[in-house]
């Protein structure tokens, strides 16, 4: 081979070494501008994410302040608390007052200690106010709905009395905060921690905060910081 082949093949590879080696830097740069690219994206995410989780806990503040401090809800804990603690006084609301006792009992071992205290017992969930558990054998035992169809009954015609009155007028809006906010539930609680109303109707509903096993749940240690806090303060659990 001639020295002038020898020099062009020296050139065309020098040539192609130099073309790989661009190629491979642009790839390179290539691949990380896509990286900064994809984490910028992952950050302006995180950042949407975060700024949207605030708004909607700033929004959430706001309603329930504005529902807690209403005068509709004032006039519900009244008129509730009033009516919860008659029950017992209507004479004709229960064909078999002694029958309450044993169908909640039955009630708690079957749909409720299997699933949150497998090793306890009825009595230390089951409220030992007669009023209660009066409220708890109507709407939770008698309730026609499935556990998850609750919040639908407004009414209940076969136990007419002036808390199922109270309960009808006062249900369809707290029901509409429920929806609107992907709320597990929505309660009325007063100051000596007895839940007076629950939108859902689950085992709390009718329950002492302070007694033991219930003073122990997310809702009993809500109360405990409740009962410490300034007035208009909002608790997140």
């Amino acid at each position: 081979m001639t020295i002038r082949g020898k020099l062009t093949i020296t050139a065309l590879s020098g040539l192609l070494l130099l073309g790989l080696s661009i190629t491979v830097a642009a790839s390179y740069l290539a691949f990380n501008g896509l990286q900064e690219a994809r984490n910028d994206q992952l950050l302006s995410l995180r950042t949407a994410k975060s700024e949207h989780l605030k708004q909607y806990f700033d929004t959430l503040s706001d309603t329930l302040f504005t529902a807690a401090s209403s005068r509709s809800t004032k006039e519900a804990l009244f008129e509730m608390r009033l009516s919860f603690h008659a029950l017992s006084d209507e004479e004709l609301l229960l064909d078999d007052p002694d029958a309450v006792l044993p169908a909640l009992q039955e009630y708690y071992w079957k749909h409720f200690l299997p699933n949150v205290d497998k090793d306890g017992a009825p009595g230390s969930w089951i409220p030992s106010d007669e009023d209660a558990r009066i409220a708890q054998y109507i709407f939770l035992v008698q309730n026609p709905k499935e556990r998850q169809q609750r919040s639908q009954l407004h009414t209940f015609e076969e136990y007419v009395s002036d808390y199922v009155i109270s309960h009808q007028k006062f249900h369809p809006g707290y029901t509409i905060y429920k929806d609107q906010f992907g709320m597990a539930d929505v309660y009325l609680v007063d100051k000596n921690g007895e839940v007076l109303y629950s939108v859902a109707k689950t085992e709390a509903f009718g329950a002492d905060l302070r007694r033991s096993r219930w003073k122990e749940t997310a809702l009993g240690q809500v109360f405990q910081k409740i009962s410490l806090a300034k007035e208009g303060q909002l608790i997140f659990q």
